[in-house]
């Protein structure tokens, strides 16, 4: 069974305050338990002035191996406007779009169980369980 194309937009803006978490939402997102040429990371900057987005920008030009878009805006357009423009660019042949938090650490397998699940239920709509960084709550 071929998994369908799945695109995940991730805003941020001013996380310098918690970029070390910040990056590893974004490693555990480029380690997928999921074909990397099934799924694509949109990452929408809200016109940050606080030195993130460069940091977010030179993680991601290491990552050779995930397919991704950086979008930087001139304004912060919050959160709707954010995922608005994510939206748009995301890869028109994607059947699942994701909008994870950027201070969300995802499980490796989180994605795959996800789609697995929509594709098993033909379900509209999905959201994973949020424990706490560290341990369950």
């Amino acid at each position: 069974m071929s998994l369908p194309k799945v695109s995940i937009i991730w805003l941020n803006y001013n996380s310098m305050k918690i970029v070390d978490l910040v990056l590893e939402s974004l490693k555990a997102v480029s380690e997928f338990d999921y074909p990397n040429n099934r799924y694509e990371l949109i990452v929408v900057d809200n016109g940050s002035t606080d030195g993130s987005f460069e940091k977010i920008k030179a993680f991601l030009e290491m990552k050779d191996n995930l397919r991704k878009k950086i979008i930087r805006l001139s304004s912060n357009l919050w959160f709707i406007g954010g995922n608005n423009v994510g939206f748009k660019a995301r890869d028109k042949d994607s059947k699942y779009v994701v909008i994870l938090n950027n201070d969300a650490v995802p499980f490796k397998e989180s994605l795959k169980t996800m789609v697995e699940y929509a594709e098993q239920y033909n379900v509209g709509g999905l959201s994973g369980i949020i424990l706490k960084y560290g341990g369950v709550t």
